[in-house]
């Protein structure tokens, strides 16, 4: 049925339960003036990257002296702030990470939001104070996953944003309390799960999981294999406003607005209008004690804050699989930035003057948008067989010219300077009436018909600059937290008096004042002179959070002995700081040692695939005695090509081939394994703990955990052979290291990966635990997705007998070509050119890797295109039509 067919009726809101919980409001901040927005609008925490190892490297981000001077402010207001480490770390660059956690520890940010498998290790071994955060690049989303990153010490998980209110209800039903979830409640939304999007890497050598991301999700694409074309993976904004009693009634901790390259406007507006939202649902006021006045002065209606948020940077919304998988169409055929809010349609053109009825008010310095009011040609299913040329503000053009200019934002977009009612200069005008605008020189007129978005509010912006600056009584200092521990102890005429100031990695300084033991002659107020004095250790930059006092404070001590005690902890907070830091990066960076060597054998060659019929190929290839044996046959079971076929007999199917060959049988589980996907993989997975050598390939924590589950007892069994999918992600040794503890035998290098960290990895790898394994030949996945461009090119879901899960193939602007292959609802897309390092292999034995594997998934290979592949892969020559990612480049 087509989602679009009908209107959608009013959905009943779900009423809090008596002890729900308000859940926490999270916001971005991208810079100093976002900070201070989210602050000022009443954010009960903040999200934010440093100048390094955070997945949005092209927002401004904060160097950690610009952190230091604004967390006092935020302790002030009882503000959270959280860090966000959460890329894939090279493992050339180990010293400066573990210099930034450990200049980063001791300013007390509440929590770091994390992805990587050997950030995660080293600060569990070297920074167990920090609180920790599973990363959405993570791709937690299922119950399982969740429950292993509890097992591996996350306080909160961030799950997908593909998940469903319901899906997240039962994740919270079955996660113990101790364990937070938090959703995305709105901001851009990526086409793939984050953290699976490969797509930017392998075209650009920019790692969306290295915060280098290229956005070729937002570029036209063209339709080869039928009629049609659009922004087919271009995804509208996420929008859960009219939704947050779902998420109220899920139990999320917290709701997240995305948004760290967005600005003040943006932060303050979505802050105020989802804690309007709260305050509605609730009945209450929601805003925590000890907010900034700001947040209750800021207190626009509601409908007033949505529409101020569409000129902020909006594009169209959806609450994307927040209240069904299929609710709606969450793609944008049409469009890849924000529109703005509608004003109107021009009604006349004189000279350089535009008039219309503006539905909205206008301001001079308001920002506007003008586009033709035609509707581009997308899709045989929407529009037939041929599209009309469009026309308007830039003139008749094709749809795929049209496309391009809209992805190159060359639209006629302009600030307002001249505004006029009845024949009047004037410097702004009501909703609902009629005004003359004028056009600036240099821009192309529009045409009567063309319609006008208004994307900037001149008055949002004054209004929300006051939030996006320190107060009047506001002052930004650095203040680092610090315990500071007293204790008094009377040794007959003598009074001992210790105080220590504690960090996170103990004690930073300690000094010892003798003094006489005199009683006061009346009531002690040592105890209050004492807090007072060392509250602020302010020409050294600290504060306590906590003073300690103990042992018996009735005596007098001279103010002039304290204040000098004072003095000489202060002189010494900050050298010894700054060598405990040192010796915090050090002991960190030591951690990369290498482990034993590599063993001394013959390369050998595994290869996973997803269909049965691939069996004939690889029969053929061992039977002509290659160089490169396979010893290892790694099957993933996908309903998309078994259909109804018995587990049982296609388990025996394969374990007949790999005896025939001296293979290993191993079992891949798919990197997404959603509620409605388990069932069909059970059987599979009782097959393979059945066998005398049990073998399992993951990609997602998710995995491990049904693995985990499915196994007798609840333990994997220690004679089963686990090895890791590129998507567990190790571009370091400390990665390899912490995969190799949690029983991993085999850690598969990263299709990312360049030869330089290859090389830098490899050299301290953990030998003694595991052994590495790299992929010649793939089809990489560039995208994984649950969003359907199918869904999009038929105007919503027609379900499955009209969409047939179809294959799209695609073109770019550039010329270069794509499939969109569609496994039931999922979405995976591949490259014409699939990627290939086959004649690296000796560079990559040179550096110890003995174990290779090639891919046949997805794309449906026939036996002789299979076979052609394996013979080059075994004599190390090119494969035709391939490339080799970033292995002879450098990955940003």
């Amino acid at each position: 049925m087509n989602s679009q067919s009908s209107p959608a009726q009013p959905r009943p809101i779900h009423p809090p339960a008596p002890d729900a919980k308000v859940p926490e409001l999270l916001a971005p901040a991208g810079g100093r003036e976002a900070f201070l927005a989210a602050l000022h609008a009443g954010a009960d925490a903040v999200y934010l990257g440093l100048d390094q190892f955070n997945a949005r490297s092209r927002a401004r981000n904060f160097a950690i002296e610009d952190l230091a001077e604004l967390l006092p402010l935020a302790r002030q207001y009882g503000m959270k702030v959280l860090v966000a480490v959460n890329v894939v770390v090279k493992d050339t660059e180990r010293r400066d990470l573990c210099e930034l956690l450990a200049r980063l520890e001791p300013l007390g940010v509440y929590a770091l939001i994390i992805q990587d498998a050997g950030v995660l290790r080293l600060i569990r071994t070297h920074f167990p104070s920090f609180r920790l955060h599973a990363s959405t690049q993570m791709a937690l989303h299922n119950l399982e996953g969740v429950l292993e990153a509890r097992r591996l010490g996350f306080r909160r998980v961030v799950l997908a944003r593909e998940l469903t209110a319901e899906e997240v209800r039962r994740l919270r039903e079955h996660t113990p309390a101790d364990t937070e979830l938090e959703v995305f409640c709105h901001g851009s939304l990526c086409y793939a799960y984050s953290g699976l999007c490969l797509f930017s890497g392998a075209q650009d050598a920019r790692s969306g999981n290295r915060g280098e991301c290229a956005y070729t999700c937002r570029e036209p694409y063209k339709i080869l294999s039928e009629p049609g074309h659009g922004f087919l993976f271009s995804m509208k904004d996420l929008d859960t406003a009219d939704a947050v009693d779902l998420w109220v009634r899920a139990g999320v901790d917290a709701l997240k607005i995305e948004g760290r390259k967005k600005d003040a406007q943006y932060v303050a507006t979505a802050v105020s209008l989802y804690r309007a939202r709260l305050d509605a649902l609730f009945g209450r006021p929601t805003l925590r004690a000890g907010a900034p006045l700001t947040a209750r002065e800021f207190d626009a209606q509601p409908s007033q804050l949505h529409q101020f948020h569409d000129f902020t940077f909006h594009r169209a919304p959806t609450a994307f699989h927040v209240k069904g998988r299929y609710a709606e169409n969450v793609i944008d055929l049409d469009e890849p930035s924000h529109k703005g809010a509608l004003a109107g349609a021009i009604e006349a053109v004189e000279d350089r003057w535009i008039r219309l009825r503006s539905r909205v008010a206008l301001s001079r310095h308001d920002g506007l948008r003008i586009d033709a009011p035609g509707v581009l040609y997308h899709a045989e299913p929407q529009h037939g067989s041929a599209g009309e040329p469009n026309a308007g503000a830039g003139g008749p053009t094709d749809p795929l010219q049209e496309l391009e200019a809209r992805y190159e934002n060359l639209g006629l977009r302009f600030g307002i300077h001249g505004l006029k009612r009845d024949a009047r200069a004037v410097y702004e005008c009501p909703a609902e009436a009629e005004v003359w605008i004028e056009v600036p020189e240099g821009h192309p007129m529009p045409a009567p018909g063309d319609l006008v978005r208004k994307t900037r509010s001149d008055a949002l912006r004054q209004q929300v600059d006051r939030l996006a600056r320190p107060g009047a009584e506001e002052r930004l200092r650095v203040l680092a937290p610090v315990e500071t521990r007293i204790a008094l102890e009377a040794m007959g005429q003598e009074l001992r008096v210790a105080v220590a100031i504690h960090g996170p990695r103990g004690i930073i300084a300690r000094e010892v004042l003798v003094a006489k033991a005199e009683r006061p002659r009346g009531e002690s107020r040592l105890p209050g002179i004492l807090k007072d004095l060392f509250a602020l250790y302010g020409e050294a930059g600290f504060e306590s959070t906590r003073i300690l006092v103990e042992g018996d404070t009735n005596f007098f001590i001279p103010p002039s002995l304290l204040k000098g005690l004072k003095q000489k902890l202060s002189s010494s907070l900050s050298p010894s700081l700054a060598a405990l830091i040192s010796h915090a990066a050090n002991e960190a960076l030591a951690a990369w040692a290498p482990s034993g060597a590599p063993a001394v054998a013959d390369s050998t060659l595994g290869v996973k695939f997803d269909r049965l019929e691939i069996l004939e190929a690889l029969g053929r290839y061992m039977g002509e005695g290659p160089s490169l044996p396979i010893r290892e046959l790694c099957f993933e079971p996908k309903r998309m090509f078994l259909g109804q076929a018995n587990p049982a007999e296609g388990w025996a199917r394969l374990t007949d081939a790999a005896a025939g060959m001296g293979a290993q049988l191993r079992l891949a589980l798919p990197t997404v394994i959603r509620p409605w996907d388990a069932p069909h993989l059970k059987a599979w997975v009782r097959l393979a703990l059945e066998s005398p050598t049990p073998a399992f390939e993951l990609g997602n924590l998710g995995a491990l955990g049904l693995l985990r589950r499915l196994s007798p007892g609840g333990e994997i069994p220690k004679s089963a052979s686990l090895a890791t999918d590129f998507f567990l992600y190790a571009l370091n040794a400390q990665a390899s290291r912490f995969w190799g503890e949690q029983g991993f035998s085999i850690i598969t290098l990263s299709v990312e990966d360049d030869r330089e960290n290859l090389s830098s990895q490899l050299g301290r790898f953990p030998w003694d635990l595991a052994r590495p394994r790299a992929i010649l030949y793939k089809d990489t996945p560039l995208f994984i997705a649950e969003a359907c461009s199918l869904t999009a090119l038929h105007g919503g879901c027609p379900g499955s007998k009209a969409c047939g899960y179809r294959t799209l193939e695609i073109e770019n602007t550039k010329g270069e070509r794509f499939t969109v292959a569609h496994e039931q609802c999922r979405s995976i897309v591949y490259g014409a050119a699939a990627y290939s390092i086959a004649e690296r292999r000796p560079a990559l034995e040179a550096l110890g890797v003995r174990d290779f594997r090639v891919d046949f998934l997805t794309r449906p290979y026939g036996s002789e295109a299979a076979l052609e592949i394996l013979r080059r892969v075994d004599r190390g020559e090119a494969v035709a039509d391939t490339h080799s990612a970033q292995f002879g480049r450098r990955l940003l």
